[in-house]
């Protein structure tokens, strides 16, 4: 399985990442899956204006994600819809925390159409990185690094 995102995505997350640098941020990933399992994000919706960041975690603007979500898939006719949720470790690694864990399960439990994902982004040599995961079960399965993810563009 891989995450297939477009440059403009990239540039969009990293936008999002040095506007809020050196604290963390966040937001959603739109899209669909392949018939081949492969996730394709057409959309990167950000944290949103009442959104607050903090140096070690980040509290979406829900109001303005949900708003977001449901615009995207209707703007669609319903081909986009939420993959999963993004955000920055700034000064940490790509490697999920014990909080991400905890909020990609409690995702799981509330997305009826297929596993959600989890990307991160941490900032190394001025350059962002991300890495993904997906949730499966009752474990976390990683099926992307950062070097996949930057080579997988449709």
């Amino acid at each position: 399985m891989k995450i297939w995102l477009a440059n403009k995505h990239i540039e969009k997350l990293n936008k999002f990442a040095n506007d809020s640098f050196p604290l963390e941020t966040g937001g959603v990933l739109m899209g669909y899956r392949s018939e081949t399992g492969d996730y394709v994000v057409t959309h990167i919706v950000g944290p949103g204006l009442n959104a607050k960041h903090f140096p070690y975690k980040f509290l979406p603007d829900h109001e303005y994600q949900i708003k977001a979500i449901q615009d995207i898939f209707n703007e669609t006719n319903h081909k986009s819809d939420y993959l999963g949720d993004w955000h920055t470790h700034p000064t940490g690694s790509c490697k999920m925390s014990w909080r991400d864990n905890k909020t990609l399960k409690n995702i799981a439990c509330e997305t009826l159409q297929y596993p959600p994902i989890m990307m991160i982004g941490s900032q190394s040599n001025n350059s962002w990185k991300y890495s993904a995961n997906k949730y499966d079960s009752n474990y976390l399965f990683k099926f992307c690094r950062t070097t996949a993810l930057e080579n997988n563009i449709y």
